[in-house]
């Protein structure tokens, strides 16, 4: 547990550099919040919400790009519903700026329009950009695992091209090097990927043995409206065991690969620190069988997340994961790949792995309050965007290899509260006491990022 919390303060004490997953914007119309008085600040607001009015209806002649540096401007242009030549509307002025901050490379954004001699509109975009390159503190934190703490490197806009990309190498509870990139929109007509690699050597404490294992994911996708994606996903896991009777494949190793396709939702107004909005997707893949090896089994997923801003600084999440998988087990599915329930990253206030088996369904209901809003602050020519939530939640969950197991008594649930860092690299830092565990007292929790992300994880 000091381990925990020594890791804790050290990524807190490194926070320098671009925010892990976005940042909130100014919002259309906004006035950079100055050290002015409230009553200045209201007035500049009104005005600046006045022009914007007035401009509605008018013809654009001009996109005008201010404070770019290293984004290139057809990134930005590409991702506007205003346009050259058409009317201004209401809905652009409002969706505009979150658009542009789901890229997450901004830390602020600010649309000015300006209605010229001609009663035309040059459309003004004020974008302060995130720190593009940095090296970092590597952070993980596991149920399964615990604490391991490295080096990294991240880039959240490659190449000016709002392509992300992520190096680091862990050790202490896992020795763990990592690779991931991502990028919305990289050809033709907004086709993008995702992939994710990993290379671990861990002791499983669930199966009690030595695991070396080599994972990929990889998503290609395709805008297909504002708010769609829809794609093709592959991956690739091989795993080594020390010890017999782990594997399915005689020699101690398994190999599975999987062939499958997705569908996704996500509106939310902020990748940082959503207040609003739904983010969801629809997997289904095949492993094994046709593709090769002894696995054979098909998974099917669902995954839901509602955030609903209740007034001012209160909000409500709510989270669902369902994840369904045939297969026979320890003959057509590994035993390794099955899933626990218990800890930070599934139902709190039980230990980890009270669960286990091969489908699960986890649920989560959290009400949260804003401490500190997310702020962004410049810092020796860093650009940093921080946060603090107080939390409380209710988890409940279960998992099932046999059907005759999915029934009401073996959920488990779990309640408590908590506080959350947004912070850099990591996006969130939770801390939480939670209740649940049959003749169990509290207990407590750390996770890092956002619990439906690691929920998502195969080690979590």
């Amino acid at each position: 547990m000091l381990g925990c919390a020594a890791a804790i303060l050290i990524s807190l004490a490194c926070a320098l550099g671009p925010s892990g997953a976005g940042v909130v914007p100014s919002g259309a119309g906004a006035v950079p919040q100055a050290a002015a008085p409230p009553a200045a600040r209201d007035a500049a607001q009104d005005a600046a919400q006045a022009a914007i009015q007035d401009a509605y209806g008018k013809i654009i002649r001009e996109i005008r790009l201010v404070g770019l540096k290293r984004t290139k401007e057809f990134v930005v242009l590409r991702e506007l519903g205003s346009k050259v030549g058409e009317p201004f509307t209401e809905e652009n002025a409002r969706k505009d700026p979150d658009r542009l901050d789901r890229l997450g490379i901004f830390g602020s954004i600010t649309l000015n329009p300006i209605v010229d001699e001609n009663d035309e509109v040059i459309l003004e975009l004020d974008l302060k950009e995130i720190f593009p390159y940095l090296p970092r503190l590597s952070l993980e934190v596991s149920d399964a695992d615990g604490v391991s703490v490295g080096g990294g490197f991240t880039a959240l806009n490659l190449l000016g091209r709002a392509i992300r990309l992520d190096a680091s190498v862990r050790g202490g509870g896992a020795t763990t090097v990592e690779f991931v990139s991502e990028a919305p929109w990289v050809w033709g007509d907004s086709y993008g990927y995702h992939i994710e690699i990993f290379g671990r050597e861990r002791f499983n404490n669930v199966w009690n043995f030595d695991e070396d294992s080599f994972e990929l994911n990889l998503r290609l996708g395709k805008r297909v409206k504002e708010h769609f994606r829809a794609g093709l996903l592959f991956s690739y896991i091989s795993l080594t065991s020390d010890q017999p009777d782990i594997t399915i494949e005689p020699d101690n190793s398994d190999r599975v690969p999987s062939l499958g396709f997705f569908v996704g939702l996500n509106t939310l107004d902020s990748w940082f620190d959503p207040r609003r909005g739904w983010q969801g997707v629809i997997q289904v893949s095949k492993s094994g069988g046709p593709l090769g090896g002894i696995t054979d089994f098909s998974s099917y997923l669902i995954d839901v997340r509602r955030y609903q801003p209740i007034v001012d600084r209160h909000q409500i999440v709510i989270f669902s994961l369902t994840t369904y998988r045939t297969g026979r087990a320890d003959e057509t599915f590994p035993q390794w790949l099955a899933y626990e329930i218990g800890g930070a990253n599934t139902v709190r206030g039980w230990s980890f792995a009270s669960q286990v088996g091969k489908s699960q369904f986890i649920n989560t209901a959290e009400y949260r309050y804003s401490i500190m809003e997310p702020r962004f602050f410049p810092l020796f020519g860093l650009n940093i965007n921080l946060g603090v939530l107080a939390a409380a939640f209710v988890d409940s969950g279960i998992t099932w290899t046999k059907g005759e197991e999915f029934k009401r008594s073996n959920f488990l649930t779990g309640y408590g509260a908590g506080v959350r860092f947004l912070v850099p690299f990591v996006d969130m830092i939770r801390l939480d006491v939670g209740w649940g565990e049959e003749n169990g007292g509290a207990v407590f929790t750390v996770g890092v990022r956002t619990k439906p992300f690691m929920s998502r994880r195969r080690v979590r």
